[in-house]
């Protein structure tokens, strides 16, 4: 028994320590604590922004003093997929407050905990419980429609709406990622408010939402390989090495980590007007190398080192933009986030499958069967009752049977 809880104990340490998400932050006055809460972020940020809250109810007496005479122009919030502070050295992830963030569930799926951030709520009220999820026999995937689109606003729409001269810029190699950052579709038909995410099957970074021009985000195939070429020599077209690391353009995973560093290392968003902007980066590129090669493989730490100074630069950039009036949230969610995506993702798509080979009827088909199924039970059930009267009919006291056995001459006289 003491063996038992010993076992209960460790395991219950160990998922402590895994659940290792964190967050750093500059450009505003310290916030008075070690410790954050994971749906006290959305109203952290938009208090900095000096827009009205998620909650309105919010305990702010631990947020960032703020300052009237020196308002920040521009927030940047940088969410990083299957990462946490004791995988990263590079001074991005660590210049800065760094705050611990408890989480109100662990694990998570990383769309998930990113639909939080922004929102402010558990999965149960904003609707996101993964990438994709199964509800009644039917499989529905994280905003690729009205089943799966978030139930309550986000960072994005309180801008959006506070702020008519705001806007917002997005982006992410995830769809879904990057669809959780941005505003709901109906707010995005404005211009200002933009976001992108790469395309596989075209291999390049396209806008969210149609309305939207992809002249700001310009990186396809083409562009990705130069800027590949540049960093190091490319063999056939496909091979990198960098150090230690060798890369591989034909591989997805890989790709889409070079997709990624050749955006932030390019991208210029401008700022869209008098209002105080939210620029969002999701970097979701890492969660594919570290489930290929492993967290403390060459290529993982070699991305890291890569993205966290294409970061770098991005912010200075930025703060450039908005006149060095700029706060950043870098928020690492977790190593153990790579693991519980791809398991989710393995679970949904069995249920996918599951779902595809079940074979549906409309409401008309399924009247047409129980009445024909119905009517024929009826039928046979009338069969039965007759041949069980029939049967049990004696000669010379039934009519029926009476007159088919002696049509002519009466019953016999036995005498």
């Amino acid at each position: 028994m003491k063996s038992f809880i010993a076992l209960l104990l460790v395991a219950f340490t160990a998922a402590v320590l895994a659940d290792d998400m964190s967050m750093v932050l500059r450009g505003s006055s310290p916030f008075s604590g070690v410790v954050v809460e994971e749906m006290s972020i959305a109203d952290l940020i938009t208090h900095n922004m000096g827009i009205s809250p998620i909650h309105q109810s919010a305990e702010r007496s631990l947020f960032p003093q703020k300052d009237l005479f020196n308002a920040p122009k521009a927030n940047l919030f940088v969410a990083i997929d299957s990462v946490s502070q004791a995988m990263v050295n590079h001074e991005f992830f660590k210049t800065g407050q760094t705050l611990e963030v408890r989480r109100q569930h662990s694990p998570q799926d990383s769309l998930t905990a990113v639909t939080t951030l922004v929102t402010g709520a558990p999965a149960a009220v904003h609707g996101i419980y993964g990438h994709s999820w199964s509800k009644k026999a039917h499989l529905i995937e994280a905003f690729g429609s009205p089943l799966g689109e978030v139930k309550v606003a986000k960072i994005t729409d309180r801008v959006a709406q506070t702020f008519k001269s705001s806007g917002s810029f997005v982006i992410s190699a995830d769809k879904q990622i990057a669809a959780a950052l941005a505003t709901h579709p109906d707010l995005a038909l404005e211009a200002r408010n933009r976001a992108y995410f790469f395309d596989a099957n075209k291999g390049a970074f396209v806008p969210l939402f149609p309305v939207h021009s992809d002249s700001e985000v310009n990186v396809n195939k083409e562009s990705i390989v130069q800027f590949v070429s540049n960093l190091a020599e490319l063999k056939n077209d496909r091979f990198v090495q960098l150090g230690d690391a060798q890369f591989d353009l034909a591989e997805p995973a890989d790709l889409l980590f070079f997709a990624e560093l050749t955006a932030f290392s390019t991208i210029q968003p401008t700022p869209s007007g008098h209002g105080v902007d939210f620029l969002a980066v999701g970097v979701s590129s890492i969660r594919g190398l570290v489930l290929k090669y492993g967290a403390a493989s060459a290529q993982t730490q070699k991305a890291l080192s890569l993205i966290a100074e294409a970061l770098s630069k991005f912010e200075v950039r930025v703060n450039g933009a908005y006149d060095s009036k700029l706060t950043t949230q870098v928020v690492m969610l977790g190593s153990n986030t790579a693991q519980t995506t791809a398991t989710a993702a393995m679970a949904s798509s069995k249920a996918a499958i599951a779902t595809a080979e079940q074979k549906t009827y409309t409401a008309a088909q399924v009247n047409t069967w129980q009445a024909g199924f119905w009517t024929s039970v009826g039928l046979i059930a009338a069969l039965i009752a007759i041949g069980v009267f029939t049967g049990s009919m004696e000669s010379g006291q039934n009519t029926i049977l009476y007159r088919v056995q002696y049509p002519s001459g009466g019953i016999p006289d036995k005498h």
